[in-house]
């Protein structure tokens, strides 16, 4: 999920970011602070999507695909026919199907 915040820089300092996006990222500067963050703190992230990850329902099945449209409850998205889908046991004991990328091994 991507949060929009609002940063303060020296003009200069925005001048060379503009800059240095451009050749990295197209003009992306979200793009580029989000890579210069990543690389200077690796083992945090590392350890904040492995809680992420953690946080995810079990699957109680094998994969299957979806026969008509319907929402999952971990992400709130639409969940489309067709698409890869897994039965997880949510935290209130029902039983519901989720996206493949909404549940863990």
């Amino acid at each position: 999920m991507a949060i929009k915040k609002t940063i303060s820089l020296q003009d200069y300092v925005l001048e060379a970011a503009q800059q240095r996006s451009l050749e990295l990222f197209g003009g992306s500067i979200s793009n580029y602070l989000s890579y210069l963050i990543c690389n200077d703190n690796k083992d945090r992230i590392e350890k904040c999507l492995q809680k992420i990850e953690n946080l995810k329902p079990i699957r109680a099945s094998e994969a299957k695909i979806a026969q008509f449209d319907s929402d999952c409850p971990y992400c709130g998205k639409k969940i489309k026919t067709g698409e890869i889908i897994y039965n997880v046991l949510l935290n209130n004991g029902f039983e519901r199907c989720v996206h493949k990328h909404c549940s863990r091994e």
